[in-house]
């Protein structure tokens, strides 16, 4: 069993094919809805994440360039991740893929946010992530922001583009 990242501009249409069939099975939209989320929301230098095994996909993540915006009116970058999900439950695939990411953003000196409801906390807690308090909008009273490789500020800090 491998994690393996790949830049969205350096996947393959068979990779792209496993992976959409991954999260359809997760998220049962159909396979031309999920490669249209995937081309829409994502950019060349977005990374896949995939947690593999024989060539068969476990689990999966997406890793997407965003800014987190600070009163004094800068911004930092982070990589949103997105599109957590695994083939099956309770195996620790999903730990795994977790800690991956985590790792990759620690050795590169990344930052990382997620955004995810209340009952999944402890999970990406497990996996290295933080309750942050970096501000968002949302229609939905039960979802955190989490963070990886961030220092909170005292200065307000925001994030203001589509929850992933």
């Amino acid at each position: 069993m491998r994690v393996d990242f790949f830049r969205h501009n350096k996947v393959s249409e068979a990779q792209l094919q496993k992976i959409v069939e991954l999260k359809n099975t997760v998220w049962p939209y159909g396979i031309d809805s999920q490669k249209d989320w995937i081309n829409t929301h994502m950019n060349n230098t977005d990374y896949h994440v995939v947690l593999e095994d024989n060539g068969t996909f476990l689990a999966y993540a997406c890793l997407i360039n965003i800014n987190v915006f600070s009163s004094e009116e800068s911004s930092a970058p982070f990589l949103g991740i997105a599109g957590v999900c695994s083939k099956t439950q309770g195996q620790g695939h999903g730990q795994k893929i977790m800690k991956e990411i985590v790792n990759f953003l620690r050795k590169n000196e990344l930052k990382g946010l997620l955004f995810c409801k209340k009952e999944l906390a402890p999970f990406y807690s497990k996996a290295g992530f933080l309750i942050s308090k970096i501000n968002f909008e949302s229609n939905k009273p039960d979802i955190f922001a989490m963070s990886v490789n961030h220092e909170e500020s005292n200065n307000l800090q925001f994030y203001n583009g589509n929850l992933f």
